[in-house]
């Protein structure tokens, strides 16, 4: 694009340039309010001159009294617009005669004059377009259309690029960032879902959501608060992991803690694990539970309980990591009106010597729904 005022960049005033020979629109505004575009060209866009996205979400936009030379493409790189998109004694025209314009709805020129307050299409010819040279070849333009073009001598900077140099430097404000793997290695996640909308995704992690499938925020139903994260099932044949939520991280030492509550719909079949997955390699699987139709939970080392179904249970998982090879991992669950139960000693694949991808996959049949709520996990240092 030329002029882009993208993700909201509001009250500008653009005015005086000279636009041709873009790929796409000349002009593009993106979820923006109170700009104004006046006296300049655009011209020689190959997909269209002008672009407005993300419409429910702009403003008002004041176009006026512009050239808009469009050719090859189109006038619009769009299909429809809005009232609160302003456009006022604009100049169109093309090589091949204005009456071949068409606007953004399909609209014919005569149907764009009626929305179009003052515009002018005409055919003219310019001195040198190939060149960005949009003086009329003769004539001059239209009587109703005031407009001088803008010289092309007059672009670029207009003061000097040195005069901050004996300026004395800006104090440092933050302190310097942590590199990206230290990030990744302290990535800790507590979360309620309380403060998300209803229909968001799960903070953090990466969906993977198939036909008729949803892994959202929902109102209700939640073991804590009023809200939740829920699974549901699309209406896929056959076995899959979707709906399916994971994380990508780095815990290489220390204790790694997990907890969350859980509640399992009759019929549904899930997986909650941790992997040890290095790039373009197979992973190893370290703690993980998986929980079968019937309500029974097992991990690799076996089966361990049945939680009931349509109720909360409360999970939790730590496994400490570090250089040992033949490290173990404890789970407990507290199901409801019950103690705890806690489980010791419990094996991780050959292999598995760090934390670099959590995840939840749904493995129900159709329509099948899980919850998942007060979700906790962080690496300590001890």
């Amino acid at each position: 694009w030329g002029i882009y005022f993208d993700e909201g960049s509001s009250f500008i005033l653009a005015e005086g340039n000279v636009v041709y020979r873009t790929q796409d629109a000349g002009l593009h505004q993106h979820c923006s309010v109170d700009n104004r575009v006046r006296h300049n060209v655009f011209a020689l866009g190959t997909n269209g001159q002008i672009r407005i996205s993300n419409l429910e979400r702009t403003g008002v936009f004041t176009v006026e009294e512009n050239l808009f030379y469009c050719e090859p493409g189109p006038v619009f790189e769009m299909d429809w617009i809005d009232d609160e998109i302003v456009f006022r004694g604009n100049l169109y025209t093309r090589s091949s005669g204005a009456a071949g314009l068409r606007f953004a709805g399909g609209l014919t020129p005569a149907q764009w004059k009626s929305r179009e307050p003052g515009a002018v299409l005409a055919d003219l010819r310019f001195a040198d377009a190939s060149s960005g040279d949009f003086r009329p070849a003769s004539g001059g333009f239209p009587a109703e259309m005031q407009f001088s073009i803008p010289a092309a001598s007059a672009a670029g900077r207009r003061t000097n690029g040195r005069r901050t140099a004996g300026l004395p430097p800006v104090a440092r404000v933050f302190p310097q960032a942590p590199d990206e793997e230290d990030l990744v290695n302290r990535l800790s996640v507590d979360e309620d879902f309380e403060a998300l909308e209803p229909g968001s995704t799960m903070p953090e992690f990466v969906s993977m959501i198939g036909p008729g499938e949803s892994a959202n925020v929902v109102a209700g139903s939640a073991a804590g608060g009023g809200k939740c994260l829920r699974f549901r099932e699309g209406t896929h044949e056959g076995s899959s992991f979707m709906p399916h939520v994971y994380a990508q991280l780095s815990y290489r030492g220390g204790v790694v803690r997990n907890s969350f509550d859980l509640r399992v719909e009759p019929g549904a079949r899930l997986s909650w694990e941790w992997r040890d997955w290095p790039g373009g390699k197979p992973y190893r699987t370290g703690p993980s539970i998986h929980v079968a139709a019937d309500g029974k939970v097992s991990t690799q080392g076996g089966e361990l309980l049945s939680i009931p179904p349509g109720q909360w249970v409360h999970v939790g998982l730590e496994c400490p990591m570090g250089a040992a090879s033949n490290r173990a991992w404890s789970a407990d669950f507290t199901l409801p009106g019950q103690p705890p139960r806690r489980f010791d000693r419990l094996p991780v694949q050959d292999g598995f010597g760090e934390v670099t991808w959590v995840g939840f996959s749904s493995l129900g049949g159709t329509g099948a729904v899980f919850y998942v709520d007060n979700f906790k996990l962080n690496r300590m240092d001890h």
